[in-house]
């Protein structure tokens, strides 16, 4: 994204407004102050919505309906000059949130990042198996709940996992000790690895309700 934003920096009018769809918003505002005059004319953004598949073929009507779509202001800076991006944004049915761009980083780290990271180490951990052929011509749709997002474009997933590491680098760690956790109590078979089950079975029905 780097050289869009060296390129835009030089070619682009002045009174043009810039955002962008990126994943990582710290990075990329950084970028936008070093190489776009008038900084305060880019506003960082970020649609929660898409999927695995990428192209026209992939197209949706109602992708954005719902969905959050990210905004990362620098500090202060005025929203509205902006109006004419958020009727767009509007238009498509997305809801608008506004936090800063390194609470987005974190957060999308957790929600997002660590996701197809996980998909793509259960992946991983599925082929290293010698048995991984005859398990997956018996798997349900558990398993493909699993790897969707390991089928994700690799060039994307290396871009977003380098650029936003110290995030991702927390968020696994949490997910390590979590599992660590879980394997204890199964190794030790006691009553705690049901209540774990419980406890994330109530916090998902929670979430479904948000």
């Amino acid at each position: 994204m780097r050289p869009v934003f060296s390129r835009l920096g030089r070619e682009l009018p002045k009174q043009t407004l810039v955002t962008d769809v990126g994943s990582v918003k710290r990075a990329v505002l950084d970028w936008a102050r070093e190489l776009i005059p008038d900084a305060g004319r880019f506003l960082g953004g970020h649609p929660m919505a898409g999927k695995s598949e990428s192209g026209l073929r992939a197209a949706e009507p109602r992708l954005f309906q719902g969905a959050p779509w990210v905004f990362t202001p620098d500090g202060d800076q005025d929203l509205g000059r902006f109006a004419p991006l958020f009727e767009i944004v509007d238009a498509v049915g997305a809801r608008r949130v506004v936090i800063g761009p390194d609470e987005h980083d974190r957060r999308v780290a957790l929600v997002s990042h660590l996701a197809f990271t996980l998909s793509s180490a259960y992946g991983a951990t599925i082929k290293a198996s010698p048995e991984w052929r005859e398990a997956v011509r018996i798997a349900g749709p558990g398993f493909r709940d699993m790897v969707r997002l390991a089928g994700g474009d690799p060039d994307l997933y290396t871009g977003i996992a380098r650029t936003n590491r110290a995030a991702l680098l927390d968020a696994v760690d949490r997910l390590q000790a979590a599992l660590s956790k879980y394997r204890r109590h199964l190794e030790n078979d006691d009553e705690r690895i049901w209540e774990l089950f419980e406890e994330v079975k109530l916090a998902h029905d929670q979430w479904e309700r948000m």
